[in-house]
């Protein structure tokens, strides 16, 4: 309808304008009366059209009003939904945002879990993997395990085996299948009363039946008799076989053969009590013997000290003129008579120490007068054998703890013992020195013929006579240095000797300043030591019968 009034207003501008064209061309042409009617009837036409123009868009404008005005409405109308619209689309979106950052954060989640997940799984897998590796390399020794058991059981000299609950074998090496002279196929399954005789194999299924109901092992040496004919005796150990959940399954054992141990043990068991008896038999002798040598050196001292004595006075001719050589032969039986006297006072000593009867009597002594006055014993008898006898001790020598009489018997033992292997023109010499503030040492060297080297370890046992080839090497019965070590270990010292044959040797013994049994002052001691055992008859008679065919030092 607007389309149709703009084409109508169109028109009339149209005809107008043409009107006036024709009025323009009119006047041109001086035609003025068709002119102004023209331009009436233009005006008319124009303000008709205009008038209907005006109509026409006043409608239009009511109509546009209206339409605008619907226009608005459905504007606002369109608005408001579009506004619902939005809203729910707002709604929606945040609605869709927060499902969205929901998602973002169970996706996060998941992703951790996932991360968490995937590293547990990584380090079970690594787990399962060493798992694995660690059984498999079990199995591996599992495997090599069984065939070193196998065949250590299968090389162990032993009998090993196993049985069940009812006593019949499951197992058995080969050792046992010889032993019983059958193969494993023909032992498995059978009972052990069907290879030994009734007596044995009630024994052993007496012992089973211990075993598996107290679960404690069971060793014994026992009897065996079996049917093959094989007797003897046989070392046992059994213990209880137990699975996995420790359930008893029977019993294993092993044994072995100790027949002959068992008659070796018999055997020793028999020279065991023979030597006890024999021991008994030499101790009853040598106490025995020890008694008869105090008896018989305390009945020979005092008629040999009467015969000393008459011997002495006859000599120096108190009983009568005596013709010189008649002097000469009192003078031989005089020394005799010194000898015989030293030699029963050694044995004397001896006996006292053994019996442990020896009692020391210690005082505080100088060590150098000590060793002077027994060098001055011997002084007279070393020139006249043409040698030469000093000593020598250190200014700073301490006093000693020491029995005068014994230590005097010690050098005055030493001493002779030197000048009698010295040849004439030989040098014996004793030094003193003190080892420490505690302890003193006591030397007797000489340059003399010297001790053999496969002696000088029995040099101080108890009558033991050094050899120098065929030849006697002086008078005596053996205790002089036996004796010595004795006293010096009763002081609490000790004493060696070392020797090179033909250049002499030295005596060393050391005394503490102060043995560990005094305080200082005048102390008697007693020392009681118990007889040394003897084995055999053949020690006994070695160690107390003087060899008359081994001379040596007295």
């Amino acid at each position: 309808m607007h389309r149709n009034a703009a084409n109508q207003s169109t028109l009339g501008a149209t005809l107008a304008l043409g009107v006036l064209v024709a009025v323009g061309f009119l006047s041109a042409h001086r035609l003025g009366v068709a002119a102004a009617a023209l331009c009436v009837l233009s005006s008319g036409l124009v303000a008709l059209i205009i008038h209907r123009e005006t109509r026409a868009r006043r409608k239009a404008e009511a109509e546009l009003l209206r339409a605008q005005e619907e226009l608005e409405q459905r504007v606002t109308l369109r608005t408001a939904e579009l506004n619902t619209a939005n809203v729910a689309l707002q709604s929606e979106i945040l609605d869709r945002q927060r499902a969205e950052e929901a998602l973002r954060e169970a996706h996060r989640h998941l992703e951790a879990r996932v991360t968490e997940r995937t590293r547990e799984l990584a380090g079970a897998n690594d787990v399962l993997h060493r798992e694995i590796v660690e059984r498999k390399r079990i199995a591996e020794a599992l495997k090599n395990s069984r065939s070193l058991y196998h065949s250590l059981i299968e090389n162990l000299p032993v009998h090993v085996w196993r049985t069940n609950l009812e006593g019949r074998f499951i197992f058995a090496n080969e050792h046992l299948c010889d032993f019983l002279g059958v193969t494993l196929e023909e032992l498995l399954g059978r009972e052990v009363h069907d290879f030994f005789e009734p007596s044995v194999a009630l024994k052993c299924a007496r012992d089973d039946r211990f075993v598996i109901e107290t679960g404690d092992p069971l060793e014994d040496v026992e009897f065996y008799a079996a049917r093959n004919g094989r007797r003897g005796h046989q070392q046992v150990l059994k213990t209880a076989l137990h699975d996995a959940q420790g359930r008893v399954l029977g019993v294993q054992g092993i044994s072995w053969d100790v027949t002959a141990r068992r008659k070796a043990e018999e055997e020793m068991r028999r020279i065991q009590a023979e030597l006890r008896r024999t021991n008994r038999d030499l101790r009853a002798k040598n106490l025995e013997i020890q008694n008869f040598y105090h008896t018989l050196s305390h009945e020979l001292k005092t008629p040999l000290t009467a015969a000393r004595e008459f011997v002495a006075i006859v000599r120096d001719g108190l009983g009568g003129a005596v013709t010189s050589q008649q002097r000469e032969y009192l003078g031989i039986a005089l020394d005799s008579c010194n000898q015989l006297r030293v030699c029963l006072n050694d044995l004397l000593d001896a006996t006292r120490l053994e019996t442990g009867k020896l009692s020391l009597e210690l005082r505080l002594t100088s060590p150098g007068a000590l060793a002077q006055r027994a060098i001055t014993t011997l002084q007279s008898a070393a020139r006249a054998a043409g040698q030469t006898l000093t000593s020598a001790a250190a200014a700073d020598l301490p006093d000693v703890m020491l029995d005068e009489h014994r230590i005097t018997q010690v050098l005055t033992n030493l001493i002779g013992n030197a000048l009698k292997f010295t040849p004439p023109g030989g040098r014996v010499e004793v030094q003193l020195a003190a080892l420490s503030p505690a302890e003193v040492e006591f030397m007797v060297t000489d340059n003399g013929r010297g001790i053999p080297a496969d002696q000088l370890e029995q040099v101080f046992d108890r009558l033991h006579q050094v050899k120098a080839g065929d030849a006697a090497t002086g008078q005596g019965i053996g205790l002089g240095l036996y004796i010595c070590r004795e006293l010096v270990r009763l002081h609490g010292g000790d004493i060696r000797v070392s020797s090179e044959p033909g250049a002499g040797c030295a005596f060393r013994f050391t005394l503490p300043v102060t043995p560990a049994n005094t305080d200082g002052g005048v102390t008697t001691t007693l020392v009681r030591r118990a007889l040394p055992a003897i084995a055999t008859e053949e020690d006994f008679y070695r160690t107390l019968e003087p060899n008359p065919c081994n001379p040596a030092f007295s």
